[in-house]
């Protein structure tokens, strides 16, 4: 039997190990991303999106017309022209080969997806 120091040393390396052996289990497993329409809580097809951003390009209409003009908030009608919100388009894709290699080298504030949830 082994003394309680000594016990509770090897106890917490092994957790240490179990805990990074599940973590590159974690990271080395495919991730989809979903954005656009394609995201599970998008409201508004991306036609939409592309076409309040074109008529709103031309300079003859405004947030509060154009959200009047579609039925939308007129926030999203700013987040969408400001690029806040939609910025990448419509995708499912794995995610991306950085952001998993910034998470392995224990750069976890560069791994973070910036953009639309």
């Amino acid at each position: 039997m082994l003394p309680r120091e000594e016990w509770i040393k090897q106890y917490w390396e092994r957790r240490a190990i179990r805990k990074a052996e599940a973590k590159k289990r974690w990271l080395e497993k495919p991730r989809e991303v979903r954005t656009g329409e394609h995201h599970p809580s998008s409201k508004y097809p991306d036609s939409l999106v592309e076409t309040v951003k074109g008529l709103h390009k031309t300079g003859d209409y405004g947030y509060t017309k154009l959200a009047k003009m579609f039925n939308v908030p007129r926030s999203t009608i700013k987040a969408w022209v400001r690029g806040l919100r939609r910025q990448y388009g419509s995708t499912t894709r794995t995610e991306a080969p950085e952001a998993v290699s910034a998470l392995r080298q224990g750069r976890d504030d560069e791994a973070v997806p910036k953009g639309d949830p």
